[in-house]
């Protein structure tokens, strides 16, 4: 069943992509997008395995995708590609339109790829294409156009129906190269339907025929002719629309009508329990006011709720309730009102309420989806999250969308769990108790989930300082695990880059993506970077010198003058004269650039670009830097006598490799190694322009 969303309008300029968290499979390889568009031709919808950049576009891409296009060609064929290769070209399917917005909705079913118009997916099938070879990864879906603008709304990306094995049965069986043992399978479970009774058809998209479209939100509900007409004197026939509108109709009211139609009973009071036969009932450990909203709900199909300040609380008593009495109507309006309020604050309370309740499994893998999204809140802004169950909290720590903005914050959050600590605290705190006490005594019968836990601790991703602290502290002398395992591997990888084998493919050395905002590399000049995004406020408004905005400050180891501006340096204007000269550091000639990005950002570099000016001091050998306190740099890419940079006005660029690109800085600096081409002045750093690159917070 689809729930009506908030409208949502999106424009996506020529040969760009927009990609969303929140637009993807919940199951690799399958599910359903339904969206509306406008456009005069080109709807291009891009399927892959990750979210890609808003630059991204489908013909440059060399990971496995598919690309659907709806009126390719000015709006006069259909188009399925798949990795870049033209796979459908379908003459005569014109569907955009340049004067209104319409539905559609593409569906993926391990390579059978189904599209469809209208706003209600699974219906009016326009086109069907199954791959030979399927690709069973795709899971996010991005939002492209060619060469004109695109407008998309009410994008949302559904779970197969039940019925996905009708999408099946449309395909032509000319078309189907399968194996027999996939025929037969299909042959086996069509078998399998007359062994069903009615009431496993209740509002099931399973062979249904025609569906109603109810109340004022136009929900569909599915039913099947031949049951309706066999159970009254309604006006169907074969060639009746497949489509019912009952505006002036209440969904409760249409579900007990087709609840007694399929099963013959309701459910007040008659499934059984000891109640059912008693005229007087009593509850204990009930709320009054959760147990008279059930019951005004089953004589009226409407949930009344007041705004009040204990709404949250009241909502949960409720559900609880319904569950327990299998009011199941009433459970589900208070899982769809419970998902559609999911706060940062009310994540880890519903959690603790439903973990234990096998039917509430869909809100209890939301809500661990949101406190993974929101761990920094979750464990800071409260302790709830302590009384959680291993099962549970480790199902938080290992979740692909956990987003964080340090692995010092995971280590602290499993500590603090583990201990079942009273107040916020981070490691050094832990610590100072592991001088006067044991392991034993602080983390009692979680110990052993410590040992458990901590291996989901990216601690090559930690700071070089940190580790060396970690490695000396009461932590790593008391649990084996910590350092043996844990800490020791992190410091020789930061050290010697000695990671174990296939590193580039073990998660633990991988960063947490979804803590950063990712601002990466095209070409040198372009607008993608980390100084150009400060100027436009981090993406609010339109750009302005990131230094006359104050987002970012930029020194020079010179003083400022008039061949010595900052604000010219991260200017979109090329300035023929951009100098940094020389000082004298602990008895040292030292010249440099230096950036900082600001108390509250860091960044992990994977890329740079720097500019010459107009002189001909070209720089050979030098150093590229970070730091987190500006006083202590480590050395992200050393070059010597580099020949790179050759004439006036040239753009360079270099890649930021090995175990220090994984870590984030808030300074960075180009300080100069040794002389530059220009033997009049040799110790003048010459550049007009500085970018930065990688994964931004």
């Amino acid at each position: 069943m689809m729930e009506e969303k908030e409208k949502k309008f999106l424009t996506v300029a020529p040969f760009q992509c927009a990609w969303r968290k929140d637009l993807k499979f919940r199951e690799a390889g399958r599910g359903c997008v339904a969206f509306d568009a406008f456009a005069h031709n080109d709807v291009t919808l891009v399927f892959r395995e990750n979210v890609g950049s808003q630059h991204y576009h489908y013909k440059r891409d060399d990971s496995p995708h598919y690309t659907v296009i709806l009126g390719s060609h000015r709006n006069r064929r259909l188009k399925i590609e798949v990795d870049g290769k033209t796979e459908v070209d379908v003459e005569g399917i014109g569907l955009c339109c340049s004067s209104a917005f319409q539905s559609y909705w593409i569906c993926i079913y391990d390579g059978l790829i189904s599209i469809g118009k209208g706003r209600y997916p699974f219906q009016n099938l326009v086109f069907q294409w199954l791959d030979s070879n399927p690709n069973c990864s795709v899971r996010y879906v991005g939002l492209s156009s060619w060469d004109k603008h695109v407008g998309y709304r009410n994008v949302n990306v559904l779970s197969l129906p039940q019925n996905h094995m009708l999408l099946w049965k449309q395909v032509d069986s000319g078309e189907y190269e399968g194996k027999e043992d996939s025929e037969e399978e299909l042959e086996d479970e069509q078998i399998e339907y007359d062994k069903w009774g009615l009431d496993n058809f209740l509002e099931s998209w399973e062979l249904s025929d025609m569906f109603f479209v109810v109340g004022e939100e136009e929900r569909p509900v599915p039913a099947h002719k031949v049951i309706l007409q066999a159970s009254g004197n309604f006006p169907l026939s074969p060639s009746n629309e497949n489509v019912l509108q009952l505006k002036d109709l209440t969904y409760p009211t249409l579900h007990a009508l087709l609840q007694f139609i399929y099963t013959g009973h309701t459910q007040m009071f008659t499934n059984g329990m000891r109640e059912s036969s008693s005229s007087e009932v009593s509850l204990s450990d009930v709320s009054p006011e959760a147990f008279k909203i059930m019951l005004d709900f089953m004589y009226s199909g409407e949930i009344s709720l007041e705004d009040t300040m204990d709404f949250g609380n009241l909502l949960l008593q409720l559900l609880l309730l319904a569950d327990k009495f299998g009011v199941t109507l009433l459970y589900q309006e208070c899982c769809k009102t419970l998902l559609e309020c999911l706060s940062e604050d009310s994540e880890c309370p519903i959690l603790l309420a439903v973990s234990s309740l096998p039917s509430c499994k869909l809100i209890e893998e939301t809500c661990v989806r949101k406190c993974a999204m929101h761990f920094d809140y979750c464990t800071t802004a409260s302790l709830d999250f302590i009384l959680l169950d291993d099962t549970t909290f480790s199902s938080i720590i290992q979740h692909q969308e956990l987003t964080v903005t340090s692995e010092e914050r995971v280590l602290n959050a499993i500590l603090m769990w583990c201990m079942r600590a009273k107040e916020l605290c981070g490691w050094e705190m832990v610590d100072e108790l592991l001088a006067n006490s044991t392991a034993d005594l602080i983390f009692q019968e979680r110990l052993p989930s410590l040992s458990d836990l901590l291996p989901f601790v990216r601690f090559p991703l930690l700071p070089y300082h940190l580790l060396q602290k970690l490695g000396q502290s009461n932590l790593s002398k008391h649990v084996h695990i910590f350092y043996n395992i844990q800490v020791r591997e992190a410091i020789n990888y930061v050290e010697f880059g000695l990671g174990r084998a296939g590193s580039d493919q073990n998660i633990r050395f991988q960063h947490r993506r979804s803590s950063y905002k990712e601002l990466q590399y095209i070409y040198d000049g372009d607008s993608n970077g980390v100084l150009y995004f400060a100027g436009t406020s981090y993406g609010e408004h339109q750009w302005v010198n990131p230094v006359l905005a104050k987002r970012i400050t930029i020194t020079a180891s010179s003083p400022t003058s008039r061949y010595t501006d900052p604000k010219a340096l991260v200017s979109r204007t090329y300035q023929g004269t951009c100098i940094a000269g020389p000082r004298m550091e602990d008895g040292n000639k030292c010249v440099w650039w230096m950036i900082d990005l600001g108390q509250d950002h860091q960044l992990v570099c994977n890329y740079y670009t720097l500019r010459q000016d107009g002189s001909r001091a070209y720089i050979r050998s030098w150093n590229f830097q970070g730091s987190l306190d500006g006083k202590t740099w480590t050395n992200l890419r050393v070059h010597e006598y580099d020949q790179t940079i050759c004439k006036p006005g040239q753009f360079a660029s270099w890649a930021i490799t090995g175990p220090n690109s994984l870590l984030p800085f808030r300074f960075f600096r180009v300080v100069l190694t040794g002389p530059t081409v220009d033997a009049s002045d040799p110790w003048n750093l010459c550049i007009c322009y500085l970018e930065l690159y990688g994964f931004f917070r």
